[in-house]
């Protein structure tokens, strides 16, 4: 008996399993639902990551709360979040002016919960201004972390820690340490 189940886990084939045992049944559909949501709430904060990569506004109430916060160090001089999809669009926007060429590379997700951690990779030209420092046409490459907590089919906050050193080193902003 015990064997029986262990192979229907493995193979995920719970219509084998005994019908006296409900228990473990329900504890089967129960990882399945777990398993669906947390590949759900992974899919949405890869569209997220899409949609910032392109600086698309478009079917950004679908991905996001109306009272989104990110949390992120967007400018040099404060760590305030940006709160609310308008203030998240200008961010967005300013950003793809700066780096109209922008692109980011998930490289892991991790979900947990109701959160989802992601890796990245993002690169991009600066052809405009950003955080005060004017156009340099050089091309930078910095890694980062997002995780994403998620209500209700909605991205509701995020916390974004990336290499904003790194990155202001390549444009030429701040000196390489000695």
């Amino acid at each position: 008996m015990v064997r029986s189940r262990r192979a229907a886990f493995k193979v995920g084939c719970k219509s084998s399993l005994p019908a006296s045992d409900d228990l473990v049944r329900s504890h089967a559909f129960a990882l399945e639902e777990r398993n669906m949501s947390l590949s759900q709430n992974k899919d949405l904060a890869r569209r997220a990551i899409k949609l910032w990569t392109h600086g698309s506004n478009e079917n950004l109430e679908q991905i996001f709360a109306a009272d989104y916060v990110n949390h992120q160090q967007h400018l040099s001089d404060s760590a305030q979040a940006i709160r609310g999809l308008n203030a998240w669009k200008q961010f967005v926007s300013a950003f793809h002016q700066a780096f109209p060429d922008f692109e980011d590379r998930i490289v892991t997700q991790i979900a947990e919960g109701d959160l989802v951690a992601t890796q990245f990779v993002s690169s991009g030209t600066q052809n405009g201004q950003i955080m005060g420092i004017p156009a340099t046409s050089r091309r930078a490459s910095w890694t980062g972390m997002v995780i994403d907590r998620i209500a209700n089919g909605k991205i509701v906050e995020s916390w974004v820690n990336w290499d904003m050193f790194g990155m202001l080193q390549q444009l030429g902003a701040v000196q390489e340490p000695k």
